[in-house]
Parts: structure tokens; C-alpha cells; sequence
């Protein structure tokens, strides 16, 4: 049996069938199980049938799999070698209760700092104001905190596709009181109310990565890489100006001097390592995916107008499903 890669034709193996009239069964198109692609390695086998058939598998890259990771900073791809997650080595202590501003600047440093593919060990130590250990921590976030940060992206992504199919008068209000209360009002004390649209796209871009490193591409930066706007066939500069908002979100929200540093060494790591140049610092938060500023306004105004919460168990349920478990966190 063996294998011939023929680039974007795909992947033939040639095999000897019993019959002659294997051929078509056996010409068949099998797609990898996972994301990528799968191991390929020449072999042969015999066989005492003289027909040859040939069987197919497609090789083409798919959209957002880590066919680019050389997108990635390298301390992101490295993860992807040692099949580290997010969950691989998380603190050892649970945090004390936080209130919610501080629990979404620790859910929007762990989304940066997975982004950037910061040191954990160090961001750690910035945190809590204590010399660095090697401890091989994979996260800032204990793994209740991640469910909850699931939970939290998965409501956002759930009010933003019915924001953008018009369907904003069936929203769920818990969905809506969860966004509100969970990451527009901590954004405006943290950053300021210009931050609120992006936070919520920052969180929900959670739900699509989990901060695994073979999703990367998921991330806000990975997103406006591979999914450049084009304007007259020129691609506009969305990556870039990704990464100077990561560096004006990054002075707004770390907490320390010291957790700022680290980040910051770790974004121009990565611009180094992608030689990204001709752009500048900028200060608002531009580019926002679709949906994000129009649901940001429309969770403000209900809370302007008093009528964005629950007035009663019953009208709470009535027509409205929940994606996802809403049970409070502290």
C-alpha cells in the first residue's frame, strides 16, 4: 500500500483489491476526524489480487484549523507541541470571592495573556506581587472559573446572533441581566464606556477558543489575521489595529505596573516575531466584529429604561430558552 501526496489534489493510496469491481466502492472520500489533518505515512502492503485501486483522502487546509499556526506567537505553538490546554496546569488555591470588576479584568487577562502567549508563571507573579516561580501554569483561572467564563461567552454569542437577526424582542432577560451585570458595568469602571462593545466581543470569542492552543485562530487576533476586510481588493489594516487595541486594553486594565510589563513584552514578542511594522498606538477599541456595538447600545437603553430585568419567574421562561446555565457564580 502506498501513498502519494499530490498537494491540493489530495492524498491517494494505492491498494490491491480482491475484485475489480472494488474500484469505485473503494474510490471513496474520507474526511479527517479532527481538525487536522491526519498523519500520513508511505506503507505497503501486498496482496495476491493483481487490481490496483486508489483511494482518496482530501488534504485541503480548512478555514481556522492549525494549518496556520505559524499565525500564532511561538509560545502559543509550543503549547500546541506539548499538547498543553488551559486546563493543563491551573493555580492550586481558588482565589478569594472577587467582585465583578475584578472577575472580568482576571477573565480579560486570561483571554490576553492566552492571546499574546504571555508567561503565565510570570503574569502570576505580577499579580500577586511575589518573585516569579517555573511552575508550568497554563492558566490564570481555576477550572470553576473557566465554566463560569464559558457560561458567560456562550450568553453573549447567543444574544449577539439574535441581535443580528433582528430578534431582539425575544431575548432572554437573564441572558440579557448576565451580560449587563457580568461585563458592561465592571467594562465601564474598568476601561471606559467606549471599551463595553468590545468587551462583550473579547468574551464571546471565549466560547470559540477556550484557550486551547490549537484554536488559536479563534482568538480576536487570529480572526482579523486570516479574515482581513477588503476595500476595492486591498485588505484593510483590522490586524493590526487589533494589536494596537490589545496594547491600549492592556494599560487600561492591568492592575499593576508590573502585570502591564509583562504583558506588554509579550505583545511586542509577537510583533516581532509576525515583523509587523507601519502602524501606531491607538486609543479606542476598533475592530469589533458584527453585532457586538449594536447589542452593547441595546443592553444600555433597556437598562436606561428600567425594563431589562426579570419581573417575575413566569415571564422570565415564556418563549425564552437559555443556552446555557445561569446559575450564579462567586
Amino acid at each position: 500500500m502506498v501513498t502519494l501526496k499530490l498537494g491540493p489534489l489530495g492524498c491517494w493510496e494505492l491498494i490491491r483489491a480482491a475484485q475489480s469491481n472494488d474500484v469505485e466502492a473503494e474510490d471513496a472520500v474520507k474526511t479527517p476526524a479532527s481538525d487536522a489533518p491526519p498523519p500520513y505515512a508511505a506503507s505497503s502492503s501486498r496482496s495476491a489480487s493483481p487490481t490496483t485501486t486508489a483511494r482518496r483522502w482530501l488534504s485541503f487546509p480548512r478555514r481556522g484549523t492549525t494549518q496556520g499556526t505559524s499565525d500564532a506567537p511561538l509560545a502559543v505553538q509550543r503549547a500546541q507541541q506539548l499538547g498543553r490546554t488551559a486546563s493543563s496546569q491551573r493555580p492550586a488555591f481558588a482565589p478569594p470571592p472577587r467582585t465583578d470588576n475584578e472577575q472580568l479584568r482576571m477573565y480579560l487577562l486570561e483571554i490576553l495573556a492566552f492571546t499574546l502567549g504571555a508567561n503565565i508563571d510570570a503574569l502570576t507573579a505580577a499579580l500577586h506581587h511575589r518573585a516569579p516561580v517555573n511552575e508550568g501554569t497554563t492558566s490564570l483561572l481555576t477550572a470553576p472559573e473557566h465554566a463560569h467564563l464559558l457560561c458567560l461567552a456562550q450568553t453573549v454569542q447567543h444574544l449577539q446572533q439574535k441581535t443580528v437577526r433582528n430578534e431582539l424582542n425575544t431575548m432572554a432577560p437573564p441572558c440579557m441581566t448576565e451580560a449587563l451585570h457580568k461585563i458592561l458595568c465592571p467594562a465601564q469602571e474598568l476601561a471606559s464606556d467606549t471599551f463595553e462593545a468590545y468587551a462583550l466581543d473579547l468574551i464571546a470569542s471565549y466560547n470559540d477558543h477556550q484557550c486551547d492552543p490549537h484554536k488559536w485562530l479563534h482568538t480576536l487576533v487570529g480572526y482579523w489575521k486570516r479574515n482581513p476586510v477588503l476595500i476595492c481588493g486591498a485588505p484593510l489594516a483590522e490586524w493590526k489595529y487589533t494589536l494596537s487595541t490589545h496594547a491600549y486594553l492592556i494599560a487600561a486594565i492591568a492592575p499593576t505596573q508590573r502585570v502591564q510589563q509583562v504583558l506588554g513584552n509579550a505583545l511586542e514578542r509577537y510583533q516581532e516575531e509576525q515583523k509587523v511594522t507601519g502602524f501606531k498606538y491607538v486609543c479606542y477599541y476598533w475592530p469589533r466584529r458584527e453585532g457586538y456595538a449594536d447589542l452593547a447600545m441595546l443592553l444600555k437603553e433597556r437598562e436606561r429604561r428600567g425594563w431589562y430585568g426579570v419581573d417575575s419567574v413566569d415571564d422570565g421562561k415564556r418563549g425564552m430558552e437559555l443556552p446555557v446555565n445561569l446559575v450564579g457564580f462567586s
